[in-house]
């Protein structure tokens, strides 16, 4: 077996060609987790003490890095559509499990290719690390995170005490963000108000991904929504 992505408590392994494992603790987000085995089109799973296994068949797989790579830091709109709807899921039923994701990092999403064209893949983050409890539709901040990460939410950088208390939406604000920085890096150069997203987002003016992302960059977090329509 070859180990082709490793995070913390969770692997994934290449058996044979096509043939892969992802192996994850048995731990409290099941609905994460069906939803991610759901998404995986998992043909079999099984169990240990400590662990849980979903065997699934795909082409290639690798880390949403290395596509920007290939693709040289400009995603097509549809792997930007297909970013933003898979890890929407994942946050929808992780919410389910009373958790959210603090932050986003480009390493922490892995890209699961069903041909050489990759043009029907599935986005899945994968680092249960960065998962922090809800409350009352707020995310509990009790620990340290990385303020010099690229995506934070205009309230994470407002945090100057811990414990903390953020809105939900935060987390919206981040996802979108990446993605706005996956379609054209140039945003991480501006002050990123509102306004420069609108600017920025002009590449995919009046798609449903265009006004899917605007909903959830917006400055103030009760008006964030993540749909897509």
């Amino acid at each position: 077996m070859t180990i082709v992505y490793k995070s913390n408590s969770i692997t994934i392994t290449k058996n044979k060609k096509n043939d892969f494992v992802l192996s994850y603790e048995d731990d409290n987000y099941k609905h994460f987790w069906s939803n991610t085995i759901s998404q995986l089109e998992s043909y079999k799973q099984s169990q240990t003490k400590t662990q849980k296994q979903a065997f699934f068949n795909a082409y290639s797989i690798e880390p949403l890095t290395e596509l920007l790579k290939i693709k040289k830091n400009l995603l097509s709109y549809r792997h930007a559509m297909l970013l933003f709807l898979c890890i929407g899921d994942q946050l929808n039923y992780l919410e389910k499990d009373k958790h959210s994701v603090l932050t986003f990092d480009l390493k922490d999403i892995i890209i699961i290719n069903s041909n050489a064209d990759r043009n029907d893949s599935i986005f899945l983050f994968l680092n249960t690390k960065k998962f922090y409890p809800i409350k009352d539709k707020q995310i509990v901040i009790n620990n340290p995170f990385n303020i010099k990460n690229l995506f934070l939410s205009p309230e994470l950088k407002n945090i100057n005490s811990l414990p903390a208390h953020i809105p939900l939406s935060s987390s919206y604000y981040s996802i979108a963000f990446l993605i706005s920085f996956c379609l054209n890096n140039s945003i991480i150069k501006s002050n990123r108000t509102f306004k420069e997203f609108l600017d920025h987002l002009t590449i995919i003016r009046d798609t449903k991904l265009y006004f899917s992302l605007i909903r959830c960059l917006d400055d103030k977090p009760q008006n964030r929504f993540y749909l897509f329509i």
